[in-house]
């Protein structure tokens, strides 16, 4: 008699699935990669940050869009060949001469001030493209070599022939900070928030006599 009431029909159930419901397919992802390439054009992406829900997301200028629409996107939405001018920016010869010249302005008001800090704005592609993609770094007078500043940039002379110059290593720092705007949009106020790049300097000064 035991062994008849052991004899019950078997059920087949997929436990896994009870639990944990049906699995995503995987070109999903795929297909909103590929239609997002299409509906929106790259213009320049701007920073990068990790978190630990959506990983690399990068701050996005959109082609034709202005700079207070870009958005921070995960990384998976956006093409490899996007991903590596992050890196390896192309800087046009006129960015590079213009950015040369602000800071070396920056730099020349520095010494003659009394404050160790110098910030300004600065594009953090033009960032990268000079320093690398570390946002925090300590350079030498070496590492400037790819702006086209002049030879006397990181030291000020009076006539006397004594002055002040930079005292390396110096600290700097690309930050990019998000202004918040608003506007009054068919009567209703929609926010804003614009990148502003900077990048900040810390140094000492040292005399200087010729």
């Amino acid at each position: 008699m035991a062994s008849e009431r052991s004899l019950r029909p078997k059920r087949d159930i997929d436990w896994k699935k009870l639990h944990f419901g049906e699995a995503l397919p995987i070109e999903k992802a795929q297909i909103k990669k590929a239609t997002f390439a299409e509906t929106f054009e790259v213009e320049i992406l701007i920073s990068r940050k990790i978190s630990k829900n959506e990983g690399h997301s990068n701050l996005v200028k959109w082609d034709g869009y202005h700079i207070s629409e870009s958005i921070y996107e995960p990384a998976i939405h956006l093409p490899d060949t996007i991903l590596q001018t992050f890196e390896c920016p192309n800087i046009s010869s006129d960015r590079l001469q213009y950015a040369s010249f602000n800071l070396e302005k920056a730099i020349q008001q520095r010494l003659y001030s009394t404050g160790n800090r110098i910030v300004l704005d600065f594009d953090t592609d033009v960032y990268r493209f000079c320093f690398g993609v570390e946002s925090i770094q300590i350079l030498y007078k070496a590492d400037f070599s790819k702006l086209p500043m002049s030879t006397a940039w990181y030291y000020k002379l009076k006539k006397n022939g004594r002055g002040t110059k930079l005292s390396f290593p110096v600290r700097i720092r690309s930050h990019v900070h998000m202004r918040k705007s608003y506007r009054n949009e068919n009567g209703k106020i929609k926010e804003y928030c614009t990148p502003i790049e900077r990048l900040i300097m810390i140094s000492a000064v040292d005399a200087l006599c010729v």
